[in-house]
């Protein structure tokens, strides 16, 4: 797999001291729980204006944002070859009872010199995006390798679904 406009973009924002994390299916084949990646989704919790300033050498453009279930304030998408690289602005996604959820980025650990993000925040986003078969494996995984109580305790001061609050309290038992 060809990682070298990633770690250009990465590089770029880690310059600026600007804090990332890889996740979506970046994450699953960093974990070696997919053998495909769609794209490169990267999530930030700086301002659309710091990464933008960051990304000067690099063509991108501005995205739709706001369809549902996405509620982040900016996306920002590389089409580079041969995967293209979404950044994603404050990570939120609208939970089915219309309330904004912003996931956190946390970065967890590091893999091909890419910071990635954490599986729990990630099976959160899955959970909440629907897509259920993402959320499966990761929750099992989170089940057999064992959890962050770090990134749990920070979920779970979002607005958080019952449902996805009561899972990730067990994960931490």
């Amino acid at each position: 797999m060809d990682f070298k406009q990633l770690k250009e973009v990465t590089r770029l924002l880690e310059e600026q001291h600007i804090s990332y994390a890889l996740g979506g299916s970046g994450l699953l084949y960093s974990l070696g729980l997919t053998k495909t990646v769609n794209d490169w989704d990267i999530t930030t919790d700086a301002s659309e204006k710091e990464i933008t300033t960051a990304l000067k050498e690099i063509p991108f453009h501005k995205a739709k944002v706001g369809t549902y279930p996405f509620a982040s304030p900016f996306l920002l998408q590389i089409p580079s070859s041969p995967m293209p690289i979404e950044i994603i602005g404050r990570f939120s996604i609208f939970t089915a009872e219309g309330k904004v959820c912003p996931i956190p980025t946390i970065h967890t650990f590091t893999w091909q010199g890419i910071k990635i993000g954490s599986p729990e925040a990630w099976y959160v986003a899955y959970t909440l995006m629907r897509r259920e078969e993402k959320a499966k494996i990761l929750l099992h995984y989170l089940q057999e390798k064992g959890v962050s109580s770090t990134s749990i305790d920070e979920l779970l001061k979002t607005p958080l679904p019952e449902s996805i609050t009561s899972t990730l309290k067990r994960l931490l038992n």
